[in-house]
This record gives C-alpha cells, structure tokens and sequence, in this order.
C-alpha cells in the first residue's frame, strides 16, 4: 500500500518511532529500519535518525546521568551507522533530548548536521520547556538570531513555542 501511494505524497518525514516503541518496551532494530530508508529514500525529504532513549517508560531511571550518556552514545553511533549505509547527511536528523548533555548537541554542529531534531520530555512544566529550548537556540543560531541549521521540535505543538522558536 505504501509503494503505491507515496507518489502522491511530498515533503515527508520518515521518523523511526523510537518514542512510541520505547514506550511499548519494544526494540526497533537498526539494520531492517535502514534496510527501510534505503529502500525509499528518495521518497522522504527528511529521516529521523534511530534515536536511543533511555531506561523504560516504567521506570525513572531514564533521568540518571550515565543512562543519558549511554542512551547518546548509542543513538550518536545509530546516525554514524545510517549515514555509512549511504543514507544521505542533507536527509538524516539526529534527535537532540532535553536531558542530553550540551556537548551532544555542539557534537552535531561540529559534524556539519544540516537539521536537528529537537525533543521535549513529555512530562515537564512549560517554564523547564521554555528554559531548555532558549538554551538550545543559543547554540544552533548566530550572534544575530538566525538559525545555522534547520530544527524539527519533535512534540512540540505549544502554539506560542512554535511562534517563538
């Protein structure tokens, strides 16, 4: 069904559905979802990088330091992988979490990443969201406010973030 009607769709965006399947305690795995992109890259504008979250929706242990670190370890070597499977840099967007370490995000922007996904944690006040996504515009805009890359707010739908950022 897919092969015949994604002629007739443009400007999409594969997302590998890291979140919804972390929340099921489920696994994607890496070599068949890059087997998928290849397959129809030239239909998708944008691919979401196999981001890696960390611990289990059930549990807390999500928001530990050393998970995090191991969680973008992990998730940075799912971006080095799909892109030397020959998944093109302009296409594939690594996901840049709000607990994450800032040096992950100045990794992406050393390496050249044209776009960065941005993701919220789904449980927060608005003011820790606010604060966080200041900070980010701090690193992936100029001295004059102008974006260097181009960003992609994974769950965020804020009508007032969206006008802002």
């Amino acid at each position: 069904m897919m092969e015949k009607n994604l002629k007739y769709y443009q400007n999409l965006m594969l997302d590998s559905g890291a979140f919804s399947v972390w929340k099921s305690g489920a696994d994607v795995n890496l070599d068949e979802y890059i087997s998928f992109c290849l397959k129809y890259k030239d239909d998708f504008q944008v691919i979401v990088s196999l981001d890696v979250i960390p611990g289990s929706a059930k549990d807390e242990g999500r928001r530990k330091r050393d998970c995090i670190e191991k969680a973008c370890k992990e998730g940075w070597g799912n971006y080095l992988k799909m892109l030397s499977a020959g998944l093109p840099k302009s296409k594939v967007v690594p996901v840049f979490h709000q607990l994450d370490g800032w040096e992950w995000l100045e990794k992406y922007l050393d390496f050249g990443c044209p776009y960065i996904g941005l993701s919220l944690l789904k449980k927060g006040e608005g003011r820790f969201h606010r604060q966080w996504l200041d900070q980010c515009m701090k690193y992936v805009c100029d001295s004059e406010g102008n974006p260097k890359v181009k960003l992609h707010g994974f769950g965020i739908t804020n009508a007032a973030y969206l006008s802002r950022y």
